[in-house]
C-alpha cells in the first residue's frame, strides 16, 4: 500500500521541522497510524483507537493533513472534493444449519444454499439505490464448518461495503440485514447480520483545499494538481479529519503520465499511460513501486503546509 513511503515522508518532515523549531508558530503532531484499512476483525485498532487513546488531546489540533502514495505521474497531486473515498463498513454474516452426513441432507439443515442466495441477493442491491450514488458491495470470505461429504451447520461469510455517502451506507446496511434474514427464513434456517468496523467517508471540504492549495502549488506547481471522482476505497483518516477538519491528498510516485487530462481538472483514469518499462503497478500489488525521489517532495508538501497554516492561523 505504500506505507513505508509514508513514514518516510511524515519522518523527514518531523526531521526538517525539528531542525527550524524555534520558527514554528505552533505545535505539530505527526501521526503515525496503523491499520487504516482495519484491524483484525475482533480487535480495535486504526484512527478511532488512537482518538480513544487521546491522539487528538492535549493540544486538539487545528486541522489534519495526510498523504497518500499512489500510481500517478511523478511529483503530481491528487484529490477529490467534497467526497474524497468512501465510508466503509465490515460486514459479517453468519448462518446457521444443522450439521448431517452428504448422504443424508434431509436429516440435517443446509447452510450452503442460504449463503449462495444472500451473496446473489447482496449483489443486486445496487439496483435499489441511485445510479449516481456509487456502491460495492463484496463478500472476499467464506468459512464453512463442513467438509467435502459433510453439511457443516455454520458458514460465515465476510465482505465490505463502501459508499460515498453516509446516508447510503445507513441504507444499503438496512437492506443487508433484510436479506439475510428473510432468505434464511425461507429455508427455515437462522441468519445474522453484524457490521463492524464502521468508518465514515472522508470528505475534504472547499474551504480547506482552497486553505491548503497555494501551498501545494508553491511545491509542486499548479500544472501538477489535478482533481479525481470520489474513491470507493477507504482510509479512516477520515475519523480524524471528520473532528479537526482538513485535507487528504494522493501524491504520484510512477512513471506514467495522464495523457490529456488538464491541470485542475477531473482526471480521465482511462487515459492513464506508462512512462516506463516499470509500467503501471497499482496499491496492493506485489508490483507496487514507488520512484525516491518523490519522498522528497512529500517531506516539502507537508513541511510548506505545516508552515503556511500556523503562520496564517
Amino acid at each position: 500500500c505504500g506505507h513505508d513511503n509514508h513514514a518516510a515522508m511524515l519522518m523527514g518532515a518531523a526531521e526538517v521541522l525539528a531542525n527550524m523549531r524555534e520558527q514554528i508558530p505552533g505545535t505539530v503532531k505527526f501521526i503515525f497510524q496503523p491499520a487504516e484499512e482495519g484491524p483484525p476483525i475482533e480487535e480495535d485498532g486504526g484512527a478511532n483507537m488512537m482518538i480513544k487513546e487521546g491522539a487528538l488531546e492535549n493540544p486538539k489540533p487545528d486541522c489534519v493533513f495526510g498523504i497518500h502514495v499512489g500510481p500517478y505521474p511523478n511529483g503530481s497531486i491528487v484529490y477529490a472534493t467534497p467526497n474524497a473515498m468512501a465510508a466503509s463498513v465490515l460486514i459479517q454474516i453468519e448462518i446457521f444449519g444443522k450439521q448431517v452426513h452428504g448422504s443424508t441432507p434431509w436429516m440435517g439443515a443446509d447452510p450452503m444454499p442460504v449463503a449462495a442466495e444472500i451473496i446473489t441477493a447482496l449483489g443486486q442491491i445496487y439496483r435499489q439505490i441511485n445510479t449516481v450514488d456509487p456502491i460495492t458491495i463484496s463478500i472476499g470470505k467464506v468459512i464453512d464448518q463442513g467438509r467435502f461429504n459433510i453439511i457443516g451447520d455454520k458458514i460465515t461469510l465476510l465482505g465490505t461495503v463502501r459508499c460515498v455517502h453516509q446516508s447510503t451506507m445507513e441504507e444499503v446496511n438496512l437492506k443487508i440485514d433484510r436479506i439475510t434474514t428473510h432468505v434464511a427464513q425461507a429455508h427455515g434456517l437462522t441468519a445474522k447480520a453484524t457490521f463492524k468496523q464502521q468508518v465514515c467517508a472522508l470528505t475534504n471540504k472547499p474551504e480547506w483545499v482552497d486553505k491548503f492549495l497555494p501551498s501545494l502549488e508553491r511545491v509542486v506547481g499548479h500544472d501538477k494538481i489535478y482533481r479525481s471522482e470520489p474513491a470507493l476505497g477507504y482510509d479512516d483518516v477520515s475519523e480524524f479529519i471528520k473532528i479537526a477538519g482538513g485535507m487528504y491528498l494522493f501524491l504520484g510516485v510512477q512513471d506514467i503520465t495522464f495523457g490529456d487530462s488538464k491541470p485542475g481538472e477531473e482526471v480521465d483514469f482511462t487515459k492513464m499511460k506508462p512512462t516506463s518499462e516499470k509500467g503501471i503497478a497499482f496499491n496492493h500489488n506485489p508490483k507496487f513501486y514507488a520512484n525516491d525521489e518523490n519522498l522528497k517532495i512529500g517531506v516539502k508538501i507537508h513541511a510548506n503546509v505545516v508552515m503556511d497554516f500556523l503562520s496564517n492561523n
